[in-house]
């Protein structure tokens, strides 16, 4: 996602931003990772799962991406790609609580 100032979107930005994505995904995303935007979109719009499971959802998103661009034996995990964008990664998702998702 796009910074825009501190790196916070407002509500009527985080709606532009994910149909702008959404756009894309339609377009150039494969099959299985638009199949998973699909249900992360739907999740996220509506709100009625937790904060954590559609964050849970867009890890395997990027886990998706990475092996449609060639790293098909990945080891990576949600949590892997996760901990990337969230510093307290252990707080939110302890280690063993992302394997039993």
């Amino acid at each position: 996602m796009k910074s825009h100032g501190k790196g916070v979107l407002k509500p009527e930005q985080l709606t532009t931003e994910l149909m702008d994505i959404t756009k894309d995904m339609a377009v150039y995303a494969s099959d299985d990772v638009l199949r998973l935007f699909v249900q992360f979109r739907e999740m996220a719009l509506t709100g009625e799962q937790e904060q954590t499971k559609i964050i849970d959802w867009f890890g395997r998103i990027i886990v998706q991406i990475r092996k449609d661009l060639g790293y098909s034996t990945t080891e990576i995990e949600p949590r892997d790609v996760l901990s990337l964008f969230i510093t307290d990664i252990d707080k939110l998702y302890p280690k063993h609580a992302m394997k039993e998702r």
